[in-house]
């Protein structure tokens, strides 16, 4: 399965006015392994969307092909979210808007990215690649250890489903 096959599902997801906040709901054991940290924070759908789109592991490893952070933000973008660098530092988001932190790699591993979600009570949250815990934070580190390296704070970015109830 390839990223086509994922991001029409991602495409009809976002078309549907779905706005991607799980809250502090845990993701399943069904689930657990096939989220990485850009599609916990892009798209942080629930579990009950997670198994209605059939993501599975085929899934997953279509995302792993995105390889840098630029490709992210752009599959984001092809699945009909805006992206915007959060340069005002909005406080205060719409409801179909939700705040995703880049970091990037340091030392061994400079190539290398994680990103990081802002839950809608203000506080941070994680989930390190597929098999790592979920993490929270009250406020937003300016690093994050992964198994084998460190992320340092690049920026944050607004993202928005227009076709989602403001």
């Amino acid at each position: 399965m390839g990223t086509k096959i994922i991001e029409t599902r991602l495409c009809n997801l976002v078309k549907s006015g779905y706005i991607p906040q799980r809250g502090n709901q845990e993701l399943s054991s069904i689930c657990y392994s096939k989220v990485n940290c850009f599609a916990y924070a892009g798209y942080n759908m629930t579990n009950e969307k997670l198994e209605e789109l059939h993501w599975n592991d085929a899934c997953a490893k279509a995302l792993c092909c995105l390889t840098e952070p630029e490709q992210t933000l752009n599959f984001l973008s092809q699945t009909y979210l805006k992206v915007d660098p959060d340069n005002d530092k909005i406080f205060k988001l719409a409801k179909n808007q939700w705040r995703v932190a880049l970091f990037l790699g340091s030392g061994r591993y400079p190539d290398k990215y994680h990103y990081m979600l802002q839950q809608p009570d203000g506080t941070w949250s994680e989930k390190r690649g597929f098999y790592g815990p979920e993490r929270s934070y009250n406020n937003l580190p300016q690093t994050s250890m992964g198994f084998y390296e460190e992320f340092s704070f690049n920026k944050t970015y607004i993202i928005t489903n227009p076709y989602a109830e403001k």
